[in-house]
């Protein structure tokens, strides 16, 4: 579970995030919604361990977030943001397995094992019958 408590981000005087709580209970979709500057993407890297809170804490199974590897994060917590800008064109199947980064012992684009790619096009067609 990972688990916001009154949690706070600043960028220099600037208050973008003040006393946030919420809980992501595993397997539920949670949206987090607002205005634009209303600190979304600014709450999501705090929870993804991107940024440290100025406040508050952010916890994972009850640790804070802080306490683990990023490369564990990584395993637990995944993000896509809105706008994705790349410099080059990425198969879906590419960007999936952008997702496998963190589980890979050789990492990065284009260095994905068998076992990755199996992973990945299994991910596809469960979410292909989920249509």
């Amino acid at each position: 579970m990972l688990e916001a408590k009154a949690v706070s981000i600043k960028y220099g005087k600037r208050q973008a995030v003040v006393n946030a709580s919420l809980r992501v209970e595993p397997g539920n979709i949670t949206a987090i919604v607002g205005a634009n500057g209303a600190g979304k993407s600014s709450l999501l890297r705090a929870l993804n361990g991107a940024i440290q809170p100025s406040g508050g804490q952010v916890l994972l199974d009850g640790k804070p977030l802080s306490s683990f590897a990023r490369r564990t994060i990584g395993k637990r917590i995944a993000v896509v943001t809105q706008e994705a800008l790349l410099a080059f064109p990425v198969s879906v199947l590419e960007y999936v397995l952008g997702g496998r980064f963190a589980w890979s012992g050789a990492g990065g684009w284009g260095w994905e094992s068998e076992h990755d790619l199996e992973i990945a096009a299994d991910v596809l067609r469960l979410r292909e019958r989920q249509r």
